[in-house]
């Protein structure tokens, strides 16, 4: 890798430069992360990767111009070095019309049919290629859409990424996909109606879609659709168990301190294409660690479940939040997912807060018949200058496999955080887990029946435009799920630097 890194320097302080000597209309960002280290008792233990992205936007009237690069370099004996113009896009957009070519981001109604996405700042790497490449699902192709208040029209062409293939496999972009949407709007509510062709090597589908939303008397807003696959065998409105389909509904309503909201879902066989499909969850998103860790994610082949969310805010400004979620499968037997979660948030005099929450659910999937998770998060003002914040999780579990007794295990997290004006900040966090899938090495004949991960977080922010971080120590992976998009995060041992910068 040594060989590359100086063509690399330069390459980035070239664009960089150039970059900021142009007209005020062109803008972009950079990410850079450098590691060295892998996944605990993973050789080589001091492997090196360094991943850079660049990103740049031409803007002059009604013309925008989207430019990535993508380059990852490693001193893994595996060749898996690239250097890529991973995404490029032409826009025009003038009075109701706005027209795209080149990779672009759309999502068709809620999701069910189609949606594609990007977690700005997150790096993806999957345990089996080992490559890195930023984390979105974009379509390469183009888009038209005509709106007004009253009408709007849609249509798209091109070919989704499957992101969970490296970005050099020539099978990354193996669907076709055709779409066309329109919304009508009458008073408070708006009808929705899509169409869906989605064409591989092997077959070719179709789906319709239909949607109602707006707002209810007593302003209760609402939110429907039904999708379901068109064509051959398949009979309109039929929810058979070998019918594709999926349902949604959702009721929400805010009162001068309460807030209800209430969703359905019933998704079967809606695996559409390589995975373009991505309907909303029904779960609660965890900002906490431990429960972000144990998110439920759909199974679009068959599951039918339910969300409630209230909130409550107290004339004192605290604020109660009550979760609850419950999911379904069915195969060779029911698979059941059930959550109940509640919070509190207190406000303390001068701009100090606490939360606090308990957690209980069970996974019959991973074979986890009862999760008890609590913990609190408390941030305080030290000074005019310092602050910082505690957070502390615990979580039980039990486990049951047939004819055996249950295993009983806890994880454990905690972090405590120092930050000067948003400037400088120091996190130490560490983390525990007696977990037997996750405490034992394979690689060691003995059986360890516990792992700890300690490490150190630093971030400097010199200014708007600037961010530098640090971490050093051991790192737990797992699920993580942002934006309502669940993805594996592996585990890793060593020394991360991050370089993000933002210029205009």
């Amino acid at each position: 890798m040594k060989s590359y890194l100086p063509g690399f320097v330069f390459l980035t302080g070239a664009l960089f430069i150039q970059v900021n000597s142009l007209y005020a209309q062109i803008s972009g960002n950079t990410l850079t992360e450098y590691q060295l280290g892998n996944i605990p008792d993973v050789e080589p233990a001091d492997r090196g990767t360094l991943y850079n992205q660049i990103n740049l936007l031409y803007q002059q009237d009604n013309f925008k111009a989207r430019v990535r690069f993508e380059n990852f370099l490693t001193n893994d004996s595996i060749k898996l070095d690239y250097l890529q113009l991973s995404q490029y896009s032409l826009s025009y957009n003038y009075k109701k019309i706005d027209i795209t070519v080149g990779n672009i981001y759309e999502t068709l109604g809620i999701g069910l049919l189609l949606r594609s996405y990007e977690i700005s700042g997150s790096i993806y790497e999957d345990r089996i290629y080992r490559t890195r490449q930023g984390f979105y699902k974009d379509i390469q192709g183009g888009s038209v859409t005509f709106r007004d208040k009253v009408f709007s029209l849609k249509a798209l062409a091109g070919k989704p990424l499957n992101n969970f293939l490296p970005i050099t496999s020539n099978e990354k972009r193996t669907d076709f996909v055709e779409a066309l949407e329109t919304t009508a709007k009458y008073r408070k509510q708006k009808l929705g109606t899509r169409f869906l062709r989605v064409t591989s090597n092997t077959s070719q589908n179709s789906y319709g879609s239909a949607s109602l939303e707006g707002i209810m008397p007593l302003k209760i807003s609402y939110y429907s659709e039904f999708v379901q696959e068109i064509g051959g065998e398949s009979k309109l409105f039929r929810t058979g168990a070998n019918d594709s389909y999926g349902a949604y509904l959702s009721f929400s309503k805010s009162f001068k301190s309460l807030g209800i909201s209430f969703e359905l879902k019933d998704y079967h066989n809606l695996i559409i294409g390589k995975g373009i499909s991505d309907p909303p969850t029904l779960v609660k998103e965890h900002s906490y660690k431990l429960l972000n860790r144990s998110t439920h994610v759909s199974d679009l082949g068959d599951e039918r479940g339910y969300q409630l969310e209230m909130y409550y805010n107290f004339k004192n400004d605290w604020i109660l939040t009550f979760n609850t979620s419950k999911a379904i499968s069915e195969y060779i037997k029911t698979y059941v997912f059930n959550e109940y979660f509640m919070e509190i948030y207190v406000p303390i005099k001068e701009n100090n807060s606490l939360k606090t929450f308990v957690d209980w659910s069970q996974n019959d999937i991973s074979n986890e018949t009862g999760r008890i998770a609590t913990g609190l998060y408390f941030s305080t003002v030290l000074t005019p200058k310092y602050s910082s914040n505690i957070d502390i999780e615990f979580q039980h579990i039990e486990r049951q496999y047939p004819g055996v007794d249950p295993e009983r295990f806890i994880n454990f997290f905690s972090s405590i955080e120092i930050s000067n004006s948003g400037k400088y900040s120091a996190a130490l966090n560490y983390e525990f887990s007696n977990d037997p899938q996750i405490a034992d090495k394979p690689s060691t004949t003995q059986i360890e029946k516990s792992k700890h991960y300690p490490g150190l977080l630093i971030s400097y922010r010199p200014s708007n435009k600037i961010n530098l971080g640090l971490f050093a120590g051991s790192r737990r992976g797992g699920p993580a799920c942002n934006s309502g998009i669940c993805y594996e995060v592996l585990d890793f041992e060593g020394i991360e630097l991050r370089l993000s910068t933002k210029f205009n």
